[in-house]
């Protein structure tokens, strides 16, 4: 796991923890060999050899238990959501969210051996770029809060310019009041999450102060605002009665919603703010700051020295397992 989303922190500001004359962690041993904070042993090289920030400790970008005594007692246990492969196999939204990390800030606090945990402690452990990570000014964040901050509201990670623009095609009114008519009746609605600018800049083309998040509406639980599952209200017979008489589709109607879900699967994947699908080849990267700035390779295998990462795995990088297509998943967004 660690290999897989290995991001690290940088730079040359406050708040890095430097750790060449500290006492070694216990993830530097098992993962890379060294007995001292230095990755000068045979196993993971060093993920961020970069200027005075070369020897940032793995905790300090991880999180876990840097004095733990193996892997259960070092690393962050997943949300009970998540679990373990053989659960992830038999569960759809298990695997879905294992595999995109779409919705792991939709799950509540947990506790394991007496210790509580947030979803977002374990998406840090897996994955330290993430940006709902980076911008509780953790991980990347501590150092590049800026960078963090920008890009979190940027097209890359909103995806705004898909989902709004897919509702803007089909005649959708815009959902937020104060945006219809601005900038020729064009500005954007919908995000991955919602996301907000309390200084909007006027002059600038596309700018917002605020972006809705790109609801669901094909949960199997029945929950949401008319969900699709089992409703004869997405009856093909009721379709028609969403479209208004210059055939724009109407917000809210069954059409609209149709619609909706469907830019959700096909290209609701495509932004920073998740893994994407990583279920075909030359498709494999991870969330946020880390689907850039760290390498991947085409079939997703592990080009890592670690000991303790598989170098077989994915058997067959086109093969889709129940539960992994897109249209398989109980969060989209």
């Amino acid at each position: 796991l660690l290999m897989a989303a290995l991001l690290t922190a940088c730079g040359n500001a406050a708040g890095r923890n430097l750790a060449s004359n500290s006492e070694v962690e216990s993830c530097m041993l098992c993962h890379n060999g060294s007995k001292l904070a230095n990755y000068a042993g045979p196993g993971l090289e060093n993920p961020h050899p970069f200027g005075d920030a070369d020897e940032l400790t793995c905790t300090e970008c991880h999180g876990g238990n840097p004095d733990g005594e193996g892997k259960e007692d070092s690393h962050v246990p997943p949300p009970p959501e998540i679990g373990d492969r053989q659960f992830q196999e038999e569960n759809a939204l298990a695997f879905f969210n294992r595999r995109t990390l779409a919705g792991i800030d939709k799950f509540e606090d947990y506790v394991v051996d007496g210790v509580r945990y947030a979803a977002l402690d374990w998406l840090q452990f897996v994955n330290p770029g993430d940006l709902r990570v980076v911008t509780q000014g953790k991980s990347c964040g501590k150092c590049h809060a800026g960078h963090a901050e920008s890009v979190a509201n940027s097209p890359l990670a909103t995806e705004t310019g898909v989902f709004s623009g897919a509702m803007f095609q089909a005649g959708v009114e815009n959902a937020i009041e104060a945006h219809r008519d601005l900038h020729e009746d064009t500005a954007a609605d919908w995000g991955f999450r919602a996301a907000t600018d309390a200084t909007p800049d006027p002059g600038d083309p596309g700018a917002v102060a605020e972006l809705y998040e790109f609801p669901v509406y094909s949960s199997r639980s029945g929950s949401g605002p008319l969900p699709i599952f089992n409703n004869p209200a997405y009856d093909q017979a009721n379709l028609p009665n969403g479209l208004t008489e210059d055939n724009r589709a109407i917000a809210g109607s069954p059409l609209a919603n149709l619609f909706h879900e469907q830019i959700a699967f096909t290209c609701g994947d495509c932004h920073l703010g998740s893994a994407g699908a990583n279920n075909r080849y030359a498709d494999f990267r991870s969330s946020g700051c880390t689907g850039c700035h760290m390498p991947y390779s085409q079939d997703g295998r592990s080009g890592s020295r670690d000991p303790n990462v598989p170098k077989d795995e994915p058997f067959d990088p086109d093969q889709i397992r129940a539960g992994s297509a897109p249209t398989c998943a109980p969060i989209a967004s």
